[in-house]
């Protein structure tokens, strides 16, 4: 409801949301009291505006990204094999870990290249240069 401390500042925001596969987990929680069963769904849509839905209830029209549940830590690890960058598809091979709790994304070459080199030719806005405290190298001057 209100964010405070480094979002502020452009930083990430505070605060975690416990999707973990713990017991202490919101989904786990919430089926201990038979409110909902133990799943949920985290749904972007092309509008880029995000949704939670917990107990199996996701739209009928949503994709569906199986866990990678195989892990030594046990973390919420997709596999990725394809993504679109504006109106390009390209071919990738990477895992991603699916983090409620961090507001960046943080990925390794060649993902990282592929994906900011195609964003960058699309881009429509005028890059700038990074203030010194902002950590990115792709930044644009937005109107």
């Amino acid at each position: 409801m209100k964010q405070t401390g480094a979002i502020l500042n452009g930083a990430a925001p505070n605060g975690l949301f416990g999707l973990g596969m713990g017991n202490i987990s919101v989904p786990s929680v919430l089926a201990s009291k038979g409110l909902a069963a133990n799943s949920f769904s985290l749904c972007f849509g092309a509008d880029g505006i995000g949704r939670i839905d917990f107990g199996d209830k996701g739209s009928l029209d949503q994709g569906e990204t199986p866990f990678n549940l195989e892990q030594t830590h046990q973390t919420y690890n997709i596999s990725l094999t394809g993504i679109t960058v504006g109106n390009k598809n390209i071919d990738v091979d990477f895992t991603a870990i699916v983090d409620s709790g961090t507001s960046f994304t943080y990925l390794n070459d060649p993902a990282y290249k592929v994906i900011t080199e195609n964003f960058n030719s699309q881009a429509q806005e005028l890059r700038i240069q990074p203030m010194v405290q902002v950590p990115f190298e792709y930044c644009y001057g937005l109107r």
